[in-house]
């Protein structure tokens, strides 16, 4: 964008030195705040939801109309992802606890699965795609609710997907049915596993623009 002025409120994420009290940014790094913001929530906005963003439209190629679990959708990224999906036209099934399936029904979920109740993968069927950010047994009982060809992410550290892709690969012998593949978003926003389809570079500028755009519906926990 190239309209910014002196005096606009405006947001971004910048790749280093942004804990300054003042920083240089490219313009096309920055959106215009959102008006339902403040600044502290702004600055709260681009990682989290760059991170749910990558992994849903980046990496799993979500699509209106397709089946998506997410695995903790009060959390400050799933609370994000489960709008960003919903926006897209999505059918979002979230998990939570009984006391926070008001505040996630009301981010657009379409299901909600109490995992204290019941066990998540007796209830979600058919998933084209899981975004899981638990991990652990979740993620292995995760691949249980997807349907062929189906895609499942799991957000970490270099080390711990390293761990998981060990998991991941036993659980693929197990299953012959299933055709999964597994991204990861690192917290360089990396994706370190040889063979897995990297996140687009220019997705933080879409990101901030259609946030801005959406800013009437964007709701932080």
């Amino acid at each position: 964008m190239s309209d910014f002025k002196v005096g606009d409120a405006v947001y971004g994420i910048l790749p280093t030195g942004w804990f300054a009290e003042y920083a240089i940014a490219s313009a096309g790094d920055l959106a215009r705040k959102p008006f339902n913001l403040d600044f502290v929530q702004a600055a709260a906005l681009p990682l989290g939801a760059l991170t749910a963003w990558q992994a849903l439209f980046d990496l799993a190629k979500l699509s209106d109309g397709q089946r998506l679990l997410i695995t903790n959708s009060s959390g400050g990224v799933g609370s994000l992802a489960v709008q960003l999906a919903k926006t897209i036209g999505a059918h979002v099934t979230a998990m939570g606890s009984a006391p926070n399936e008001a505040y996630i029904r009301g981010l657009g979920a379409d299901e909600f699965i109490d995992y204290r109740q019941q066990r998540f993968e007796d209830v979600a069927h058919d998933m084209d795609a899981v975004f899981d950010t638990v991990g652990g047994e979740t993620f292995d009982r995760a691949f249980l609710t997807l349907k062929r060809a189906a895609f499942c992410h799991c957000g970490g550290s270099q080390k711990k997907s390293k761990a998981l892709w060990s998991r991941f690969s036993t659980r693929i012998r197990q299953r012959q049915s299933s055709i999964c593949r597994v991204g990861y978003v690192g917290s360089d926003g990396s994706t370190p596993l040889g063979g897995v389809r990297r996140s687009d570079p220019a997705s933080s500028k879409r990101l901030a623009f259609d946030v801005y755009r959406r800013s009437s519906t964007i709701s932080l926990h």
